[in-house]
């Protein structure tokens, strides 16, 4: 279980070849959302991405693994790096802080909409067991 996560890495975005197809968690990909792609935080969790070049930020719905590239810290939809302003470069180093676990039924935020995340309400009830 995660409560504090915070990383400086290469971001990195994938778009139209998985757009459609199912992420690692059960959801739809749609590259149009603000949705990212790590490969150890747990699913779902809310996070919070900038773009260390522009101090651009994002708050974002991980709902995948990956990215699957040696080196890079966190793979961003589309509309993620479009928002950030790094979708022409492909690749920006940008800082991740973990906010939380997101709620299982959230859909994910598109660009433009005004509505936040909620964070899932958990406990611990015993070592090892999450309950949301």
């Amino acid at each position: 279980f995660v409560s504090e996560y915070q990383a400086i890495g290469v971001a990195s975005w994938y778009g139209e070849p998985y757009h459609g197809r199912y992420t690692a968690n059960g959801e739809v990909y749609d590259m149009e959302a603000l949705t990212a792609a790590h490969p150890t935080l747990p699913l779902p969790s809310i996070v919070q991405v900038t773009n260390l070049a522009n101090g651009r930020t994002l708050i974002l719905r991980v709902n995948d693994r990956g990215p699957f590239v040696a080196n890079r810290l966190i793979d961003l939809s589309q509309a993620a790096a479009r928002e950030l302003d790094f979708e022409r470069q492909g690749l920006a180093e940008v800082q991740v802080t973990y906010l939380g676990l997101a709620q299982l039924d959230d859909q994910p935020i598109r660009p433009g909409e005004t509505r936040a995340y909620a964070m899932a309400q958990c406990v611990l009830p015993r070592p090892r067991a999450l309950v949301c």
